[in-house]
């Protein structure tokens, strides 16, 4: 209800709240940039990671449903996950970079032999 009707309070209250926000945003995005500062945290734009962060969490009144399919130990975990992780998937070791391991033992086997001859 917050995010749905703040734009229908009266403007000082607006007002009172908007500068509330900007402190809280503000808070966050400096333990972001001190652990950018401290190398915990990779070097992106603060700012952007607040939104980011604040949009994730802000928005789950939309959408959650406590007697949905995930419980809040499901979503803090993920929401963690992609915070922590990224969303990409390590690399595996394909067909492709198989091939290509091959290739390199034969090359150095080749290097080898000519050496010894």
């Amino acid at each position: 209800m917050f995010f749905s009707e703040e734009a229908n309070l009266p403007p000082r209250f607006a007002r009172s709240l908007a500068a509330q926000k900007d402190r809280y945003d503000k808070g966050v995005e400096a333990l972001v940039t001190e652990g950018i500062r401290g190398g915990v945290f990779r070097d992106i734009p603060p700012r952007l990671v607040v939104f980011g962060l604040l949009g994730m969490l802000n928005w789950l009144y939309k959408w959650y449903n406590p007697a949905g399919r995930w419980g809040a130990e499901e979503i803090s975990a993920a929401f963690l996950s992609v915070l922590e992780g990224g969303l990409l998937r390590a690399p595996t070791r394909g067909p492709a970079l198989t091939r290509r391991l091959r290739r390199v033992r034969r090359e150095l086997t080749s290097l080898e032999r000519a050496l010894d001859a």
